[in-house]
């Protein structure tokens, strides 16, 4: 089966590597080992790999009372209801969804901003165009500072230990870098660039670009653009799911044109009812048409086979303090 390759690619509605992407929210490197040699993020088969999503926050659908009768405030019918979307049905669809979708990220970094930062875990799966291969799926506790930009990850498991930190304006704007794990490995750091190739092999997205407020920004932005698109971009507003038992408002883009969305046909978001910003989101590629056999597999197995990535938020705390020595390498809380 062929799919199209894909490098560096951005979130839903990005054209160029060189853009903030949705997801981005963690790109984190995976790095280190040995003879000072970067070793890539565990990777499994394609074909074995469960689907990326984590069992105990997997969203489902929310019960009666918690979603309402969503589709009656917004004048659907009944018979538009049997068109379900990829989150269990639809509620309603086209510009009235994506206008919904732009207003409740508009709450969302409105609300972001009003947070100096904020602790989270941070749950991803990649698939990585270069190795052709996709990666575990990582859990990874995060703190991210807004002013300025601030960024410090710990591996929960894979290499469990691993730290990354990176300040804006500090280290030569590079990240600092704990390998973790055991052995002679674990005492090893190093500075890297967030663009090296070294760190775009191991991530889809470079950690400049991590965070919420980055990626409601970024997904606002490219949400406004698919407006001056009509048909060619497809939006549906599904049915209320609970994520990390929070309720969420889910929507499912659909890209027609490979001309207007380059690197995804089809997104998958999950936006918090309660502060309105992106928790989840599923991002999935193009892929050769004319071959015989992608032609025959269902929606499912499509999806299954053009999956690139996985980006959830859950546990997200606003009322943590983060103190300086929270982003300082030479804290006694780090190893680096």
């Amino acid at each position: 089966m062929t799919r199209k390759p894909r490098h560096h690619a951005l979130p839903a509605g990005a054209t160029r590597p060189n853009f903030l992407a949705v997801l981005i929210t963690c790109s984190a490197i995976g790095v280190l080992v040995l003879n000072f040699q970067l070793e890539p993020a565990r990777a499994v088969s394609r074909n074995t790999a469960a689907r990326p999503v984590i069992s105990q926050i997997a969203p489902r659908a929310a019960s009666p009372e918690s979603a309402g009768d969503t589709s009656a405030e917004n004048g659907d019918s009944t018979g538009e209801q049997e068109n379900s979307s990829a989150m269990l049905g639809t509620v309603c669809r086209g510009r009235v969804a994506l206008l919904l979708n732009i207003a409740l990220l508009e709450d969302g970094i409105r609300m972001l901003e009003k947070h100096p930062g904020y602790t989270a875990n941070f749950h991803k799966q990649e698939w990585l165009d270069e190795a052709e291969e996709l990666t575990e799926l990582q859990t990874i506790e995060i703190k991210n500072r807004h002013k300025p930009f601030s960024v410090y990850m710990h591996w929960l498991n894979g290499d469990a230990g691993r730290e990354v930190l990176f300040v804006e304006g500090q280290h030569g704007n590079k990240m600092v870098v704990h390998a973790g794990g055991n052995g002679l490995k674990s005492k090893l750091t190093l500075s890297i660039a967030p663009d090296s190739s070294i760190a775009m092999g191991e991530s889809r997205h470079p950690i400049t670009q991590a965070g919420l407020l980055n990626l409601a920004k970024t997904m606002a932005k490219f949400r406004r653009r698919d407006l001056a698109h009509g048909d060619s971009v497809e939006c549906c507003m599904g049915q209320e799911q609970l994520f990390n038992e929070r309720p969420c408002y889910s929507f499912t883009l659909n890209f027609q044109d490979e001309e207007i969305e380059a690197d995804y046909r089809k997104s998958v978001v999950l936006i918090d009812k309660e502060w309105s910003i992106p928790v989840l989101v599923q991002n999935f590629g193009w892929y050769d048409t004319e071959d015989e056999e992608m032609a025959k597999l269902t929606p499912e197995q499509l999806d299954e086979e053009t999956f690139l990535e996985y980006y959830a938020f859950s546990n997200i705390n606003f009322e943590t303090e983060l103190r300086s020595d929270d982003f300082e390498k030479d804290s006694p809380k780090y190893r680096f």
